[in-house]
């Protein structure tokens, strides 16, 4: 049972409400926050293969290690509607706060400028790789042509 061990008197009701307006509303007529459907994603990613999912909801009658080592149990939330909670957080404490817009946007830049750097700064060309380029490409060898 997903609700097994909720103490109902210890709920946040205002922040489940928000999450099922979220979930219900504001996603389905598009006019969620585009960061805060990405940062979602990414709650998403940790609850999808958590021992406390069970079906899309937060199982409370599951137990498992928080990031700390400590046992916790399920809180017995829809999945979808929490994620989409900027100030909902995971009972293993595996989310980070969501970000502000403009905060989250500097984020993504600053991931994107590590992989442009590192793959601009660790690839090399040599004419080898070029003429294997050009044979995959074109399925002829062309020594003329250099990529830049």
């Amino acid at each position: 049972m997903i609700w097994k061990n909720i103490n109902f008197l210890k709920l946040n009701y205002l922040t489940i409400v928000k999450g099922w307006y979220y979930k219900l509303i504001k996603k389905n007529l598009n006019i969620i926050s585009y960061n805060i459907l990405q940062q979602a994603i990414v709650r998403k990613s940790f609850c999808d293969n958590c021992p406390l999912n069970t079906n899309g909801w937060c199982d409370s009658s599951k137990e498992a290690e928080d990031i700390h080592g400590e046992i916790v149990v399920g809180c017995g939330c829809e999945l979808e509607a929490k994620q989409l909670t900027p100030e909902s957080f995971c009972p293993r404490l595996l989310w980070t706060e969501m970000l502000s817009e403009q905060d989250w946007n500097n984020y993504i830049i600053k991931v994107n400028n590590y992989y442009i750097t590192n793959y601009k700064e660790n690839y090399v060309t040599n004419e080898e790789d070029i003429n294997l380029i050009n044979i995959l490409l074109n399925g002829t060898e062309n020594n003329d042509k250099q990529l830049s």
